[in-house]
């Protein structure tokens, strides 16, 4: 091999390998992205706290997130207007970013009776965007 086949190999190397995806990225495709609990439905302990952790990936500002506990004592399902409201994040205007992420967790104030969901509502809302998403825990 002369000099410009090796300049030509290492370039055509260096070009193939910056076309790799970054791994941390790909779980954050979606707006919301629930990494805690893992699985949707999902299972909880009666008694015993929820942890959650959520990525929220927008291509605008991120305004605020929401997110809501809903519990269903009833087994009647997810109704919008039963929520209630156990955290909000407003970013101020110089702390906006595309990315945000919230981890925590939660005590409900009741407990369903075992096999009846308890349902966690993630809402993001940016400038002209509003994205919504629900994860069922199911009590053991």
């Amino acid at each position: 091999m002369n000099k410009l086949q090796i300049i030509l190999l290492g370039l055509l190397i260096t070009i193939i390998a910056s076309c790799g995806k970054d791994p941390e990225d790909a779980g954050y495709s979606e707006p919301i992205a629930v990494l805690n609990p893992a699985t949707n439905p999902a299972t909880t302990i009666k008694g015993a706290a929820i942890n959650y952790k959520v990525a929220f990936t927008n291509d605008e500002y991120i305004d605020s997130v929401q997110i809501f506990l809903q519990i269903d004592s009833l087994g009647k399902g997810y109704d919008e207007s039963k929520d209630s409201m156990i955290k909000k994040v407003v970013y101020p205007v110089g702390a906006q970013s595309n990315l945000q992420n919230i981890e925590s967790s939660v005590m409900p104030w009741i407990f369903p009776n075992v096999g009846k969901p308890i349902y966690l509502t993630f809402w993001l809302r940016s400038k002209n965007r509003f994205y919504k998403k629900n994860v069922k825990l199911e009590v053991l």
